[in-house]
């Protein structure tokens, strides 16, 4: 069955690196506990459909989220992320590549609405479908930056009450290989402050 859906994938910038250079047992701790904070900070109730080492790909059937309200669960993903980076560089005196490395790390949001199906290999339940397939292309894209949302197919979204936050929309446009022209806005978030507030209050009522 083909449904249309909301596709999110959150995506640690600087993960590659990350991995290469550091102390595998140590990197194993610090890669767990920063995704189990991105999938426990999801107070949308996006379902979980894979992780994927260094992204996690959300996927809604509830076509009708409003796009501020995409923007703003991804800048408290974004901010319990940091926090949780900086406690746990704060509650290690190890000298070790990783624990050094966690202050490198940061987070992309890509957003991209579309048909999905299911289809089951070996008993596992995985999205199928263009949309999927683009998404994850869109994961290396042209934009030079390392922490920013990108929506496809994005109308206005009013930012006025985030501006201190958030960059001005610019626009993204690239050739994706094997899918043609792809085109959307992208917002790019301001360097992480711990006297930033935390998360807008009413989060956490959803």
């Amino acid at each position: 069955m083909i449904t249309q859906s909301i596709l999110f994938i959150p995506d640690i910038s600087g993960f590659t690196k990350f991995v290469n250079e550091t102390e595998i047992e140590h990197g194993q701790r610090i890669t767990v506990a920063l995704i189990e904070e991105i999938i426990s900070s999801n107070y949308l109730k996006f379902t979980v459909s894979e992780i994927e080492g260094d992204a996690i790909l959300f996927y809604s059937e509830d076509k009708y989220i409003k796009e501020k309200d995409l923007v703003e669960l991804s800048l408290h993903i974004f901010k319990k992320f940091h926090q949780k980076r900086i406690e746990l560089n704060k509650a290690t005196s190890c000298d070790c590549g990783a624990c050094k490395s966690i202050k490198n790390l940061t987070l992309k949001f890509i957003v991209h609405s579309g048909e999905i199906s299911f289809i089951k290999i070996s008993g596992i339940h995985k999205l199928y479908g263009r949309d999927v397939i683009l998404i994850h292309k869109l994961l290396k894209n042209n934009i030079n930056e390392n922490q920013y949302i990108l929506f496809t197919k994005a109308r206005d979204i009013d930012i006025s009450e985030l501006s201190s936050e958030l960059s001005e929309p610019k626009i993204f446009i690239q050739d994706v290989e094997d899918i043609g022209m792809v085109e959307g806005i992208y917002f790019t978030f301001h360097n992480y402050d711990e006297s930033l507030p935390h998360s807008h209050s009413h989060a956490h009522k959803h």
